[in-house]
């Protein structure tokens, strides 16, 4: 094998294990952005159970039996923190389906350079035969 088609295929290669890396990266972004995302929604939901039983806490430490109104603002803590909660969660999980696609996207471009660096090998052998 002369250098002239060693070249173009060596190059492919090179390019090959440089996208196979960055589609690794991407992998384990994504891997780390949903066990993020599920991280922050535990833990929103936590701080919600908290702030509601604070609540029930202090209007029973009062003496106040619950009512309509204790009621409304229950849901309405509930309703926000929930919100919130879908909002943080579904921002990181658009992250790990980015990076995802990125992975995905890279695992292809390695293939292309593999198979290019080929091509452009047996090209030069072809052409100086």
């Amino acid at each position: 094998m002369t250098a002239g088609v060693a070249a173009p295929i060596i190059g492919g290669v090179g390019k090959f294990l440089g996208h196979q890396a960055a589609a690794g990266d991407s992998k384990v972004a994504e891997k780390a952005g949903r066990l993020k995302a599920t991280q922050v929604g535990n833990a929103e939901l936590a701080e919600l159970n908290k702030t509601l039983s604070n609540i029930r806490a202090i209007r029973a430490s009062v003496g106040t039996s619950e009512s309509p109104t204790e009621l409304a603002i229950l849901r309405n803590n509930t309703r926000i923190s929930d919100r919130n909660r879908r909002i943080k969660q579904s921002g990181l999980e658009l992250e790990a389906d980015r990076q995802g696609t990125n992975a995905r996207l890279q695992d292809m471009a390695s293939i292309f350079a593999l198979v290019g660096g080929g091509l452009g090998g047996a090209q030069f052998s072809l052409q100086n035969g």
